[in-house]
């Protein structure tokens, strides 16, 4: 829901999650639909959180809104100590980062990607528990919540395609609560998750021009110099859907 003022109690996992790109894939200068974000528990949100007001004041003292990674973030601009600052305060060993991400080279058919960006995204949610739980962030049996960037295009077919998300343990299910949050609320964990989905996506572009192997130096900050049990992403390159049994 949006609009919805939240108290978050202690051992909560707050997942946040942008979108980056089109889910058409119809942009011939960028075909790609991402999802990306952040995840960290409650009882760290505010050092995390006061680390980034503190980073956007000193790099950015110009935006009063909502940082926006495609308009102020953008590798040609965000050089030295600038990409160092914003780098640094995504550091931090309490928060995860997570990501899925379609191309055009992706086989699926049009009018289901959506539909499986969404599924391999509740994938990469369980993964990211776990790997909290595991690092010993996150006791499970506590609150999840899972924010989206409020988006008038995206907002029903997400609400639709994930239903009534929850997770087991022992031998109990528990509910995962979803709501989402306009970006001019400018919470620094949304613009923490709009930069992750704006680095998966330019860094599919960097690949297409200079190979598979290679990747953008804000990518491999953001996915590949971090503890491995907090990171979560995946490229789709063929999905498949099996029909349900009889």
């Amino acid at each position: 829901m949006v609009g919805e003022n939240r108290i978050l109690q202690p051992n909560t996992l707050v997942l946040y999650v942008d979108d980056s790109g089109d889910e058409s894939i119809g942009d011939r200068n960028y075909p790609v639909f991402a999802f990306g974000g952040v995840a960290c528990v409650s009882d760290y949100m505010t050092n995390i959180g006061d680390a980034w007001k503190a980073m956007k004041s000193s790099v950015f003292p110009q935006v009063k809104t909502a940082l926006h990674a495609k308009e102020h973030m953008k590798e040609t601009r965000l050089k030295g100590v600038r990409r160092d600052s914003v780098l640094s305060a995504l550091s931090n060993p309490g928060l995860a980062r997570f990501g899925i991400v379609f191309t055009d080279k992706t086989q699926v058919s049009q009018d289901q990607i959506l539909l499986s960006a969404t599924a391999i995204l509740a994938r990469r949610f369980d993964e990211i528990a776990n790997g909290i739980a595991a690092r010993g962030l996150w006791r499970p049996g506590g609150d999840v919540l899972i924010i989206f960037e409020a988006s008038r295009r995206l907002e029903n077919a997400i609400e639709g395609h994930l239903g009534q998300l929850s997770y087991d343990f022992d031998g109990r299910k528990y509910p995962i609560d979803k709501a989402f949050m306009p970006k001019f609320a400018a919470d620094p964990f949304l613009e923490m998750a709009d930069f992750v989905a704006y680095t998966i996506g330019r860094n599919v572009r960097h690949q297409a021009q200079h190979g598979e192997m290679t990747c953008t130096p804000n990518f491999e900050s953001l996915f590949r110099t971090v503890d491995p049990a907090l990171v979560s992403y995946i490229k789709a390159e063929t999905v498949t859907f099996q029909p349900a049994a009889a």
